[in-house]
């Protein structure tokens, strides 16, 4: 959907544009584009109800992706595997999807928060 409108708008497809979703609920674009250009971009991507959908399914899922990001990263740096990151992995491939990861990333974090509020 972006390629698309970056070549709606004569960008070049490989444009950096920043999305955020705004308090009341619209897409704002940010980037090296004219402005009024980013404006039409962040509104026509606000009325198109799936990429609202996708984006806000993928924020969601962000904080995992970053964490897996920085795992590979450390991993690759150092040579040691993550106890951790693998314990969020399933034996079959099929449940490794970043919804599954995101899910199991989040029951962690929620039973090590419950653990550090009854410890304190």
């Amino acid at each position: 959907v972006i390629k698309n409108k970056l070549s709606e708008y004569g960008l070049a497809p490989n444009t950096q544009l920043k999305i955020e979703k705004l308090a009341n609920g619209k897409l704002a674009v940010q980037g090296p584009v004219v402005q009024s250009q980013l404006e039409r971009i962040g509104f026509e991507l606000s009325q198109d109800n799936h990429f609202v959908s996708a984006y806000t399914a993928v924020s969601k899922q962000n904080p995992t992706l970053e964490y897996a990001s920085n795992v590979n990263k450390l991993t690759q740096a150092y040579g040691q595997t993550n106890k951790v990151f693998q314990s969020l992995l399933s034996e079959k491939n099929e449940f490794n999807q970043l919804k599954d990861i995101t899910l199991r990333y989040q029951s962690l974090l929620s039973q090590t928060e419950f653990k550090s509020a009854s410890e304190a």
